[in-house]
């Protein structure tokens, strides 16, 4: 139920050639419950060589808190996704800057379910991604996806927060000011940890929102190829986190290794009990995500952990190839 004097919103997304995306994110971003009067939207086109300014342009003939901001130049030296972002964030009105990306779903109560949860005493709030598609090769990619955000909400339930999710995310206007903003946050090709980062270490209040009303989706990765370069540009941002994430992201690239280790040299009974454990484990793990979220329980559910053990090795080589990173047609250094 939306408050009775609600802040105004500023929903942010940047897009490059996202003509075959942008309508489904704007019938999102445009139909919520939230009222209209209290939120705008505004569209960064970074340098799109397609359609995608038109489809906006046809959403804004009949939707007033529409806005399409071209993006043509970098922003104090700024590059890529946190360039658009910087640039609309300086024309945004809103108290609150709600970010998701042009390839991005939202349900319609979206807004509002943020704008609850602002209520408290809190700065910054990162929600959940799930993907769509129905191939089991995209069903696993779902599991990965919501096992890394629900031990991510985990930890900041704890009081140790990890990171925020650039696609689904928030922060208090005067918070986003206070640090700078992009402007002032070191380049990475992982901007929305950076932010994040910038806002826990000035000791700003952050909160991980786990809720289905304010649960994104969207698209996959078509091929293994496709999912290397993903996770190559993810761990590369990443790696510049605290040292529990490193030593936990490489301590599970090992398992896999060391099960075979003891198979090996001492008794392979002991590395298959082992292994049996931790599927059980993260099936039942997943099971209560999938419960609280409402979705639907699926073939990735089940072979998540054995597809992950592998990947994960796989992962920790492409980690350290230095070959530059690719994100939406443009090559960064690392």
């Amino acid at each position: 139920m939306a408050a009775t004097n609600p802040p105004l919103i500023s929903v942010l997304i940047a897009a490059r050639n996202e003509e075959s995306n942008m309508k489904a994110c704007l019938e999102g971003v445009l139909r919520q419950t939230f009222p209209s009067d209290r939120y705008e939207v505004w569209i960064g086109d970074d340098n799109s060589s397609d359609g995608t300014a038109a489809v906006v342009k046809q959403f804004q003939a009949s939707c007033k808190n529409l806005h399409l901001l071209p993006v043509e130049k970098n922003l104090n030296g700024l590059l890529g996704k946190a360039n658009v972002l910087a640039q609309l964030a300086r024309v945004a009105r809103g108290e609150i800057l709600l970010i998701t990306d042009a390839d991005v779903q939202v349900p319609p109560a979206w807004i509002d379910c943020y704008a609850r949860h602002f209520r408290r005493r809190v700065d910054m709030i990162s929600g959940v991604v799930a993907l769509n598609g129905q191939s089991v090769f995209a069903k696993l990619q779902n599991a990965d996806w919501l096992t890394y955000m629900a031990e991510c909400n985990e930890k900041s339930n704890k009081g140790q927060p990890v990171t925020a999710v650039g696609c689904n995310m928030a922060i208090r206007s005067s918070t986003y000011k206070a640090v700078g903003g992009y402007e002032k946050i070191p380049f990475s090709v992982t901007e929305d940890y950076e932010l994040f980062r910038a806002v826990t270490s000035a000791g700003y209040a952050f909160g991980s929102l786990m809720d289905r009303e304010a649960l994104a989706f969207t698209n996959p990765v078509k091929t293994f190829g496709d999912l290397l370069k993903q996770r190559r540009r993810w761990l590369t941002g990443s790696f510049s986190a605290n040292w529990r994430f490193v030593l936990g992201f490489n301590l599970n690239c090992l398992f896999l290794p060391f099960l075979l280790a003891l198979a090996f040299l001492v008794n392979p009974l002991i590395p298959a009990t082992l292994f049996l454990y931790a599927w059980v484990n993260h099936i039942v793990f997943l099971r209560k995500v999938y419960h609280k979220l409402e979705l639907k329980k699926n073939a990735g559910l089940y072979l998540y952990k054995p597809y992950s053990m592998i990947c994960n090795v796989i992962f920790m080589f492409v980690r350290m190839m230095p070959t530059p990173v690719e994100w939406k047609g443009r090559k960064y250094g690392q």
